[in-house]
């Protein structure tokens, strides 16, 4: 009848991986400054008036240039921001529940347990 959605189904995932596209920064980083340098050289270089394939390699050239440079910097950034994120959490760890919400949680898995026992009895 109807299918179950998976976790990750959706068309910003990719195919094989199941990491989106938005959860990978150094990707996204290295991605749009390669396409950046290739669309600018393109440009200058015809703006400049050189020949196809002069423009089209030093494109290429910057493309892969931007993105490897792109990619360390991606890497750099995604290190600081874990490491920013694991000092704030343990700086302000999560607070203790009070005593009464404690008492009602032990009770709440107490009657589930009742609840549970009680329909591997009835079937």
């Amino acid at each position: 009848m109807g299918k179950k959605k998976k976790k990750n189904d959706s068309p910003a995932s990719a195919p094989g991986n199941g990491d989106y596209l938005a959860d990978v920064p150094t990707k996204v980083i290295s991605g749009s400054m390669g396409l950046v340098a290739f669309a600018l050289t393109a440009g200058i270089g015809i703006w400049a008036g050189n020949s196809a394939m002069v423009t089209l390699t030093r494109a290429l050239v910057a493309c892969a240039i931007c993105a490897f440079v792109g990619r360390i910097l991606g890497m750099m950034g995604e290190v600081c921001v874990k490491e920013f994120v694991n000092n704030y959490k343990a700086d302000r760890p999560s607070p203790l529940l009070p005593e009464e919400l404690q008492q009602l949680e032990r009770e709440r898995a107490a009657h589930g347990q009742v609840v549970d026992e009680m329909r591997k009895k009835a079937a």
